[in-house]
């Protein structure tokens, strides 16, 4: 008789045969800005993946001076990967191979979505929850895709803002890296929508595994699973809120809903930040205000640009894009990061 791994890997393969399910990896923020401007803000649910670390990564948009910046460029394959060093030697951020096995992802995705939506209902404004799914499929996928042990997924509410004014108050109150925020940023992209996203506690140690208060987390769910004799698969602990997480900020111009910049900064803990260099992409090196930046072009049907970079002042992460509707010159794109390298 085989073991019971191989029993789930057996029930896995059979699953992958079936499965259609593709991940849509496009921003939330297309539907944030394509709703109404009507309320001033608003709450709005994010999840991790369980299994997947809750890092406090990025996305974003920025205001512009119209003064032209003085960049010296060099670009590189996609095969060669950028590292951006602090003044320690420490990697900060770096570009790397996509992710292997992303078939394993996509199944994990398609198995815990039932659970995440009910993960989302519990979650109320400013209020983050660690959960963990009784299901041995779905358990076994999670070690396979990310091998140090943790089971938890997360989910948390973002605040949305319609309003320019309540928007900084808030940023301002709350420490973010960024305080003051443009009511437009080159010509024709106006202000349509900020978030505030509260941090989790922290569960992660600066190398990115999981740390003893994750752990006390997971054995106290794990446990509360075990001991319960019903058909219940969701557990659910709530966590505090402690700190913003990340604002993001969100421009559009006129009333086109697909051509829009977006803005975010995260705070990283330290925490190294990875982005993986796909077919179709090239990734350079350059300097924006005398800071080292990475930008990011992307080919094919969803062309856009993307500029990043990390303040060792604040700890904080910056990430802008724009679509392939915004037609913005790669020297007007990085015109717009001007206002927020600092």
């Amino acid at each position: 008789m085989g073991s019971h791994s191989d029993h789930l890997e057996k029930k896995l393969r059979t699953y992958e045969k079936r499965i259609d399910y593709k991940v849509d990896v496009r921003s939330e923020v297309m539907n944030q800005i394509s709703e109404g401007t009507v309320s001033t803000y608003r709450s709005k649910t994010r999840f991790v993946l369980p299994g997947q670390r809750a890092s406090r990564t990025l996305v974003s948009a920025f205001g512009a001076f119209l003064i032209v910046i003085l960049l010296s460029f060099t670009a590189y394959a996609a095969t060669e990967f950028l590292q951006f060093r602090a003044k320690d030697g420490k990697i900060l951020l770096e570009t790397t191979a996509p992710l292997e096995r992303i078939d394993k992802v996509e199944l994990l995705h398609k198995l815990s979505s039932p659970y995440m939506s009910q993960a989302q209902r519990s979650v109320l404004p400013s209020q983050p929850i660690a959960y963990y799914i009784k299901d041995d499929m779905i358990n076994h996928l999670i070690s396979e895709v990310s091998p140090d042990g943790g089971l938890l997924g997360f989910q948390g509410n973002q605040i949305e803002y319609y309003t320019l004014p309540t928007l900084e108050l808030e940023a301002e109150k709350l420490n973010s890296p960024i305080t003051h925020i443009p009511s437009s940023i080159m010509e024709g992209y106006s202000f349509k929508s900020g978030g505030i996203y509260l941090d989790m506690p922290k569960l992660y140690n600066t190398d990115g595994t999981p740390n003893e208060r994750y752990w006390k987390i997971q054995t106290t769910l794990v446990e509360e699973a075990k001991a319960d004799q019903t058909d219940k698969k969701l557990f659910i602990k709530t966590l505090e809120s402690e700190q913003l997480r990340s604002i993001s900020l969100h421009y559009r111009r006129g009333e086109n809903k697909e051509d829009y910049v977006t803005v975010l900064a995260s705070f990283t803990d330290g925490v190294k930040q990875e982005v993986q260099q796909e077919e179709g992409m090239t990734a350079e090196k350059g300097l924006v205000n005398g800071k080292e930046i990475l930008y990011l072009k992307y080919e094919g049907d969803n062309s856009h640009q993307v500029i990043k970079w990390i303040d060792e002042t604040s700890g904080a992460y910056y990430h802008i894009h724009d679509t392939k509707n915004s037609k913005l010159s790669k020297q007007d794109f990085l015109k717009i990061a001007e206002e927020f390298v600092h």
